[in-house]
């Protein structure tokens, strides 16, 4: 028997760190959602101010940049202002994937592992929506959202 998880039957095993929710446990979350969310959109607001600043000076976001350009004056604070804020940024990301949220979009679409039926689905949510409303199997993303019927048909795991 393999220890990879299967994906396929959407019998992906329990490993540790792996956390399923109940949809009343992914409901508490949507505040915490909304905050970094909110962060995060300040966040790449003020990364595009600072990219317009550093393009016309010769910086290609996205290369490598000479270190002749990066030693001008008028163009190190800024460069080493986002990469410490791309840091804090995907810090934050990383925070919400160590509570069991994957971020499908930036603009607010997240899913959370449940267990329905026998198997794991996600639990998915959209900014805008006021609770988890709707699940899909781990294959079918949001064009194979469905609405929760019935939210007790979805069990979660405590953290030990």
């Amino acid at each position: 028997m393999s220890d990879e998880p299967d994906f396929e039957s959407g019998h992906d095993d329990e490993r540790p760190g792996r956390r399923l929710y109940t949809v009343g446990e992914a409901n508490a979350l949507i505040p915490h959602l909304l905050r970094c969310f909110a962060q995060l959109d300040e966040g790449r607001a003020e990364m595009q101010e600072l990219v317009d600043v550093l393009t016309p000076l010769g910086v290609k976001i996205g290369h490598v940049v000479p270190p002749s350009v990066a030693a001008d004056p008028r163009v190190r604070p800024h460069l080493e202002s986002l990469m410490q804020l791309n840091e804090q940024l995907q810090l934050m990301l990383n925070e919400l994937a160590e509570l069991g949220v994957e971020v499908k979009g930036l603009d607010g679409l997240v899913d959370v592992r449940s267990r329905h039926e026998g198997r794991i689905v996600y639990l998915c949510w959209r900014r805008g929506e006021s609770e988890f409303s709707h699940w899909h199997e781990l294959e079918a993303g949001f064009a194979g959202r469905a609405p929760i019927v019935d939210p007790e048909g979805f069990e979660g795991t405590l953290l030990i």
